[in-house]
């Protein structure tokens, strides 16, 4: 067998990234949404996800903070990207555009994986405060989106 034969029947580190990603991630949709009208915070329906090839189960989040996305200027848009542990601990953080202004699914840290994402879009013309602004207030655009089968460095 020759050399370059022997490393083609080794998963290329795209090939890598998918199978992770098909191992670890939401199982169901986790129902990413607004708790309720006039609220500045999020909410999820009960769920299934996948980490270190078991699977797990979460209630219901009544109350997901969104405070992590902090000030989003008129005009500007953030997205926080929630991940999940074994244990059910929750965490958010917030990824910036790249250098073409696409913002990429992140890979996750140890122990934990993807759970979903929110993006606001601020079309109006005062400066959004996660955790304080509601998510439907006038000129704000929120997206909910679920990450099960998203690949870490694809496109949001």
């Amino acid at each position: 067998m020759s050399l370059q034969g022997f490393f083609k029947g080794f998963p290329s580190e795209a090939a890598a990234a998918v199978l992770e990603a098909s191992r670890d991630g939401a199982a169901s949709d986790p129902g990413l949404s607004i708790k309720a009208a006039g609220s500045a915070d999020a909410m999820t329906s009960g769920f299934s996800f996948r980490l270190g090839g078991r699977i797990y189960s979460k209630a219901a989040i009544a109350t997901l903070s969104l405070a992590a996305l902090g000030a989003v200027a008129a005009g500007g848009s953030r997205t926080a990207f929630i991940t999940i542990k074994a244990d059910g601990t929750v965490a958010v953080a917030v990824v910036s555009p790249d250098s073409h202004g696409v913002v990429r699914i992140p890979k996750p840290a140890a122990g934990s994986c993807l759970l979903g994402a929110v993006t606001v879009a601020n079309g109006s013309g005062a400066t959004f405060t996660a955790g304080v602004t509601a998510l439907d207030a006038a000129g704000l655009t929120v997206t909910y989106v679920g990450l099960s089968g998203c690949v870490p460095g694809e496109a949001l």
